[in-house]
């Protein structure tokens, strides 16, 4: 709404000025409020905010609490990949090997693939584009056949969807490793969020529009989850935490109130 407001002003060469403006709302987090995302919005839009009684009665501001996930709460100090002892990528001439990752929607494995995998010549297997789980598989097959390594770039929740990977890698004689990629439902539910709705407008422009997916995608995955261990038939298991990469606006945007108290 507010990206709206601003266009429509500058069409007429307005610029909104916020250190003059402020937003009057009763969805406040106080006890007994309906919501919170009054005041969610002008911290998002960066604007102070009042409640009715504060604006119209001058009466003192009440106690109030912001409830939901905010970015805030999240650790600053983990490191990008665990274990640092071998490398991510192996070394040039190795034989080709399955990478599998696995973890929640919207925790960066396909942006981690086109970073560190892509420029390695690994191919990108996705059920997203494939549609089955045996198109998958078989372009796993033809591709470690044909001498070329492969990420899986799905979900992988259970032993049980994994074990038709770690079968293959048996039959195939080829290694097969797992990328687990760490962070919580809400954080997850949040990117999705972000990267539907909020992208800046100079990324959003570069990259492939992305739908918002359904809370149940996430939820369900949280359900089945079973967490990879290198006795389903690894050779190794890293941990990717999560840790934002972008710019200055970007990082704005992404750090906002995204969701509705919670959801």
């Amino acid at each position: 709404m507010w990206y709206e407001l601003e266009r429509i002003f500058a069409e007429h060469n307005v610029k909104i000025d916020k250190t003059i403006s402020l937003f009057v709302g009763d969805a406040a987090g106080r006890k007994g409020d309906h919501a919170s995302t009054d005041r969610k919005w002008a911290l998002n839009v960066g604007i102070p905010f009042l409640t009715p009684e504060e604006y119209f009665l001058g009466l003192k501001p009440a106690d109030f609490t912001l409830p939901g996930f905010h970015v805030s709460s999240l650790p600053s100090n983990l490191p990008a990949i665990t274990p640092t002892s071998t490398p991510l990528l192996p070394q040039p001439g190795s034989p080709p090997e399955i990478m599998l990752f696995v973890g929640f929607p919207a925790l960066g494995k396909s942006s981690f693939y086109r970073k560190y995998f892509q420029p390695s010549g690994y191919i990108h297997v996705n059920q997203d584009t494939l549609r089955t789980r045996a198109k998958c598989i078989k372009a796993v097959e033809e591709a470690i056949k044909a001498g070329e390594s492969c990420a899986v770039d799905n979900t992988n929740r259970d032993v049980s969807t994994r074990k038709y990977y770690v079968d293959l890698a048996k039959k195939l004689d080829t290694p097969i490793r797992c990328i687990l990629f760490s962070g919580s439902l809400e954080l997850a539910w949040h990117n999705n969020l972000y990267r539907a709705y909020n992208l800046p407008e100079h990324v959003a422009s570069k990259v492939p529009k992305r739908d918002l997916l359904p809370y149940g995608a996430f939820t369900s995955f949280q359900q089945d989850y079973e967490e990879p261990t290198i006795t389903e038939g690894f050779s190794e298991v890293k941990k990717v935490n999560w840790i934002f990469e972008g710019d200055d606006e970007e990082r704005r945007r992404w750090s906002m109130w995204l969701q509705i108290d919670g959801k």
